[in-house]
């Protein structure tokens, strides 16, 4: 039988695994993608993308046997483990397959409700612009049963929990949506105690629900560490050599290596061998191979020696490691995560150098080392 991928998948409904002759050539012409954070993506992609100008030509009979022995694949991940892979699929699908409504409207509409409910669960919508109008409108239609399955999705994985991470996480915004994640996590920590997989940010987190620092980050995604990662992007971008220092610095960590590139290296310092554990669970899962995670307990200078910013999750932290951060003159930029800078704080960064540039009241405040007097370097 010669056919395309799409008309045997689409109209003919042809389900299982179908064995066809490839040339070579072709299938070098349309490799899977490689820059999304995931290695997951639908073999199907791939199928779709030969079909706009090749058929395939199989065999009738069957020439290969498989036997399930249920170990773990990569086809056996939930959604959640699934929806960037899931995400390019019907992405890639709908935008050059919506125009085949009249013939198949249901697998079409299939598509719709699988790219709205992988967008649901990465708590994004990607760019819309190079869908069709025609793809565009179907993708609002499927919204409402897009989330009935992403709600079922939810309930199922983690129970009545599931149920409040969705609601929160459409509602919540701003310091409102604070607010909420605060009053949620309240109720979570009287629960099991579940690992949660969080996507947020183009980056996969492994979340321990039970830790109050993890309460935004789990209800209100949109709103984590939303202040100074704002302000932490250019210069990620700039110098690429980032240590993140505190309890749970997870998220902060893995947002920053992922603005900042293959090329960069952030290491996030963690108090405590568990913490340190899912932030390296995190950076594998997101595929951040430049995050570098390390338990320290005594400050060590050694530990942040040739990075330009240094960002502290908290105040106690700062105030622990400031005279190894202070003796390290490539340190440019400090940030502490911190509801205003103390006194204390302020005197010493004052004294290492370093000036006041921005506050966010009850959020973060940054500290630039001042710049050499170039009247005094001329005299010198």
């Amino acid at each position: 039988m010669d056919i395309d991928s799409a008309t045997a998948t689409f109209v003919m409904k042809m389900a299982g695994e179908r064995l066809g002759f490839h040339r070579t050539a072709i299938l070098r012409q349309h490799p899977f993608r490689e820059d999304l954070p995931t290695r997951f993506i639908p073999e199907g992609r791939v199928w779709l993308d030969i079909a706009r100008n090749y058929k395939t030509r199989f065999i009738e009979d069957p020439a290969r046997i498989f036997h399930d022995h249920r170990e773990a694949r990569l086809s056996g991940l939930d959604r959640m483990q699934r929806a960037w892979g899931d995400s390019e699929y019907y992405r890639f699908a709908l935008r050059h397959y919506a125009g085949w409504w009249r013939t198949t409207p249901v697998e079409v509409a299939k598509l719709a409700i699988g790219l709205r409910r992988a967008e649901f669960h990465l708590g994004c919508r990607e760019d819309r612009e190079e869908l069709t109008g025609l793809a565009r409108l179907w993708a609002v239609l499927a919204t409402p049963a897009a989330m009935v399955a992403y709600a079922r999705d939810m309930r199922v994985k983690y129970g009545s929990l599931g149920t409040r991470l969705l609601i929160a996480r459409q509602l919540c915004r701003g310091k409102g949506g604070r607010r909420l994640s605060k009053l949620l996590f309240r109720k979570s920590i009287e629960e099991e105690n579940l690992p949660v997989v969080v996507h947020a940010g183009g980056v996969t987190l492994a979340v321990d629900a039970t830790d109050p620092t993890n309460c935004e980050v789990l209800f209100s995604p949109r709103t984590a560490n939303a202040s100074v990662l704002s302000y932490l992007t250019p210069q990620a971008r700039a110098f690429r050599r980032i240590a993140l220092l505190g309890s749970n610095v997870s998220y902060a960590a893995c947002r920053l290596a992922r603005i900042a590139g293959s090329g960069s290296t952030i290491l996030a310092i963690e108090p405590t061998s568990a913490q340190t554990e899912r932030t390296r669970l995190s950076a594998r899962a997101s595929y951040l191979d430049q995050l570098e995670a390390v338990t320290v307990i005594d400050p060590d200078p050694q530990r942040a020696r040739g990075c330009q910013i240094v960002h502290f999750g908290d105040e106690v932290t700062a105030l622990n490691w400031y005279e190894a951060i202070a003796a390290l003159p490539e340190i440019t930029i400090v940030t502490i995560e911190a509801a205003a800078p103390s006194t204390d704080w302020s005197e010493k960064l004052a004294s290492a150098g370093f000036n006041l540039k921005r506050v966010v009241a009850g959020e973060f405040s940054a500290w630039e080392r001042a710049a050499p007097d170039p009247r005094r370097q001329d005299s010198e």
